[in-house]
């Protein structure tokens, strides 16, 4: 399963993903200079609090916020892996998933980080990246 140490891993791997401290204080941030794309994200009291009204389990553990590249595509995300991705009111019609960091394997990490990164960067530094790959 997944470390921030793979996090640090696939971030340092795309260009212009910079980590620094959340505004917010709650620990890691991963942005590029259009905005954050991946950070930790502790659910507050009232999350737990409207979590706990609903009758749904409460999260536990190391919880990250991830972009994703539409409302669709979060969407997405958490019908295919329910018991991995998740939403909460406050970020109900965002393009902002989140997630166990100790449940989510290392390939299904890199893959919504870099949904996340392609989301924000230009497509001038996505294009570049993309012509960096194997194969290309």
């Amino acid at each position: 399963m997944a470390t921030i140490a793979d996090i640090r891993v696939i971030a340092a791997a795309l260009p212009q993903l910079e980590e620094g401290i959340s505004g917010y204080g709650t620990g890691a941030k991963w942005a590029v200079p259009r905005g954050m794309v991946i950070w930790r994200r502790p659910l507050g009291k009232a999350d737990t609090k409207r979590l706990v009204d609903q009758g749904l389990p409460v999260p536990q553990g190391q919880i990250y916020a991830v972009r994703t590249a539409s409302v669709i595509a979060k969407k997405e995300l958490i019908d295919a892996f329910g018991e991995l991705f998740f939403d909460i009111q406050h970020l109900t019609g965002t393009d902002i998933v989140l997630f166990h960091l100790e449940h989510i394997k290392v390939d299904q990490l890199r893959e919504v980080i870099i949904e996340g990164w392609l989301a924000r960067v230009s497509s001038t530094t996505a294009n570049a990246w993309r012509e960096t790959l194997p194969g290309q």
